[in-house]
């Protein structure tokens, strides 16, 4: 589909330029968040997410990307 052959291999998109560009772990988590459900992570989302992008960098903004493409939440939103 569209996130795995389009979106996530592409560095030059524009998400995923956004949220490799935010200064911290915390704040790329809110840019994904804000880019593709349009509303701030909780503390418990912001949590998980800040310790696995530390640990894994670039892997973990793809996994967080695509698991926030994938949440009923989005499907609501198409």
């Amino acid at each position: 589909g569209f996130v795995d052959k389009t979106l996530l291999p592409n560095a030059r998109a524009a998400l995923r330029l956004s949220v490799t560009a935010a200064p911290t772990s915390a704040d790329k988590v809110a840019t994904a968040f804000r880019g593709v459900l349009s509303r701030e992570p909780s503390a418990a989302e912001r949590e998980l997410w800040t310790g696995d992008l530390d640990k894994r960098g670039e892997a973990a903004v793809k996994d967080l990307i695509w698991t926030l493409v994938n949440t009923h939440e989005f499907m609501f939103i198409r």
